[in-house]
């Protein structure tokens, strides 16, 4: 019988096999890669495999090749279409990427980051894993973006956020006066808690069409329009945000950017301690607009997320 032989590379190692096969033949149930693997149609090394055996860097997955010549089962490697997309880099290595997002592009689906950001060399050559975005961040919102460049880099990364070791920050402009920080705890419509931590950064009073403040975000969770929903809810929509009560702006549009993340103390080689992301030009115009050039001057440096009480100075 002639196989076809696949090299398992870095970014499959230490993944059972059965879910190395089916991300390798997508059209295929794990019940119908049990059977192939049971009549010796797929194989590690040449030899029939259990399952659940954990492949490492180097083996071979055999193919019969009658599978992937048929054309309706295998799949062979391609090359991902070229895009014109240049994304903004804030940071890169091998494992992970970290852009700023524009405004106007969603992070999945049609047109998304997702099909947009090159998938990684590396990448190219597994079986099973393919770059991606790491979390989300809605259409609208401005900022950092992680995506995954190794399936270290993605381990690592998901690890931090689900252990609450990753700290996102956010700036947002708000309507009305918020007086000092708050801590806020809000249930989601299914139950599940929302903890975002809010401060002042600069308020407004004066301005024509009303009060503004613009808020320094921390969120400890991480649902879905979280900020968005939390903000109005005690009484600051976002500015522009009508889905969620805010004034309408006249491009319909709110203002929303994640601004930094701070990494945990135990990071990958060449991961730094925080990474910031440049403050869009639109958001930027309206900071001025309401607050002056000097505070947009501060932020630009950093200089207004600093003080006496912070852990991070």
């Amino acid at each position: 019988m002639d196989f076809r032989k696949y090299t398992i590379t870095i970014n499959d190692a230490d993944r059972r096999l059965d879910r190395i096969v089916r991300c390798f033949l997508p059209g295929l149930s794990l019940s119908g890669i049990y059977k192939l693997m049971r009549k010796g149609l797929v194989r590690l090394d040449g030899k029939k495999a259990d399952p659940a055996t954990r492949a490492q860097a180097g083996s071979e997955v055999w193919i019969a090749s009658a599978l992937t010549e048929s054309g309706d089962i295998g799949r062979e490697r391609r090359a991902e279409p070229v895009s014109e997309y240049v994304p903004e880099i804030v940071f890169q290595n091998r494992d992970l990427l970290f852009i700023n997002k524009p405004l106007g592009i969603a992070v999945h689906g049609k047109g998304g980051l997702d099909t947009l950001i090159a998938q990684d060399s590396e990448a190219l050559q597994s079986l099973s894993f393919r770059t991606g975005p790491l979390h989300r961040l809605d259409r609208d919102t401005t900022g950092i973006l992680a995506f995954s460049r190794s399936l270290e880099g993605a381990r690592w990364f998901s690890s931090a956020v689900h252990e609450h070791a990753l700290e996102k920050y956010y700036l947002g402009l708000a309507e009305g006066f918020l007086d000092g920080e708050a801590e806020w705890r809000d249930r989601c419509d299914d139950g599940k808690e929302m903890i975002t931590l809010a401060s002042p950064v600069a308020r407004s009073e004066g301005y024509p069409s009303g009060s503004f403040t613009l808020i320094r975000y921390r969120i400890i969770t991480g649902r879905k329009h979280q900020i968005r929903v939390q903000t109005s809810h005690h009484g600051h929509p976002l500015a522009g945000d009508s889905r969620y009560g805010g004034a309408k702006t006249p491009d319909g549009r709110y203002c929303l950017h994640a601004r930094e993340l701070v990494f945990p103390k135990e990071r990958l080689d060449g991961i730094p301690e925080r990474l910031f992301a440049q403050i869009p030009a639109r958001f930027s115009a309206r900071i001025r607009e309401i607050f002056g050039k000097d505070l947009l001057a501060q932020l630009e440096r950093g200089a207004v997320y600093w003080n006496e009480y912070d852990e991070h100075q």
